[in-house]
């Protein structure tokens, strides 16, 4: 596990078992999952904003040149996992799509679903070859 993830899982598990909130939004990096089994991976930058975990960043729509941005919460669960939630505008088109996933604190990773009816996992750093996902209907 890199440097980097070791922070955010240390800053998440102290934030849900202590509850210490910081006076300002503290960035806590940008990190990279692939929605496996697809090749779409999505970019986000982490901030605490008190007990609040913003995500701001793109889904890269397996290389395509055109980026779907996204925007979510995180927060901790009771039992010990980090619940992700997120919506990512499709680009071209602006198609919205949610999608949900826990993550554990050991793998960073952990099982996702999103409204369009897809599943999979969510993977840290994941680079694996697949199709992209499928779209939301209208």
């Amino acid at each position: 596990m890199s440097h980097s993830c070791l922070r955010v899982v240390g800053l998440l598990a102290a934030a849900a078992v202590w509850g210490q909130t910081p006076a300002s939004a503290q960035s806590l990096g940008t990190f990279t999952w692939q929605l496996q089994p697809f090749c779409n991976r999505v970019t986000v930058s982490v901030a605490q904003n008190g007990g609040v975990y913003t995500l701001d960043g793109y889904d890269d729509q397996c290389g395509a040149p055109q980026r779907a941005p996204l925007v979510g919460l995180a927060t901790p669960n009771p039992d010990g996992t980090i619940a992700l939630g997120f919506h990512i505008a499709t680009s071209p088109g602006g198609k919205t799509v949610s999608v949900e996933s826990r993550i554990s604190l050991a793998t960073v990773g952990g099982p996702w679903t999103d409204s369009a009816g897809n599943t999979g996992t969510l993977v840290l750093n994941g680079a694996a070859a697949g199709s992209a996902r499928r779209a939301p209907s209208a």
